[in-house]
């Protein structure tokens, strides 16, 4: 079995810095200190190279709990969906109005960052609320913590209703007798539902 290893998550960017401090802002990170010798970044980077200016920047989480992010410029632009994002966990624990007052919050202040907002998160789906940041790269202000984003009761009154009647709808004797073509009692309908619920946003 291989060991736990330490890691940094590596960003194509064209704008690395810019990107980078956005980031600062939502994640409560800061930038590192600049290598000795050196009284800031700036001129660090004007010690490179002429091709290795500006190619790079960096953020760390000051706790140290977290990853390093690595933000590196690259000459192509954004022209898919990005195959990986950050979920930012916000109103963790909350349920209902309380979660999505916690997200809109959130939502608002990184607005005034240069951020788009691109889903809502509602009643029907409060998983997640999709935004992008300030260079078009998909990220989410999202509340999951193992659990499902509502109560099982709330999540499953619909479909526990929808099964209802579609019971009370006549079927062939043969296929009422049949055990494999009987429909889920409650209790599978919910454990079937909260599954769904946790597979929203990466979940």
């Amino acid at each position: 079995m291989a060991s736990v290893k330490k890691f940094q998550v590596a960003f194509d960017r064209a704008e690395r810095e810019r990107v980078a401090r956005f980031r600062c802002e939502v994640l409560g990170h800061v930038v590192p200190p600049p290598p000795e010798g050196f009284a800031t970044w700036d001129e660090y980077d004007r010690s490179l190279p002429p091709e290795r200016r500006g190619a790079a920047f960096a953020c760390t989480d000051p706790s140290g709990a977290g990853p390093r992010l690595f933000f590196q410029r690259v000459p192509e632009g954004k022209t898919v969906k990005n195959r990986l994002h950050l979920d930012v966990r916000v109103g963790t624990g909350l349920v209902g109005e309380e979660r999505l007052a916690a997200l809109e919050a959130e939502c608002a202040r990184l607005l005034a960052l240069g951020a788009v907002r691109v889903l809502p998160a509602d009643d029907h789906d409060e998983s997640c609320l999709v935004m992008r940041d300030v260079e078009g790269n998909e990220c989410c202000l999202d509340r999951r913590d193992g659990r499902a984003v509502r109560p099982v009761r709330q999540l499953t009154t619909r479909a526990v209703s929808a099964a209802s009647t579609t019971r009370r709808t006549r079927r062939p004797a043969s296929h009422r007798l049949n055990p494999a073509h009987r429909r889920p009692d409650g209790e599978a309908l919910r454990r079937v539902v909260a599954g769904k619920a946790r597979r929203r946003c990466g979940g």
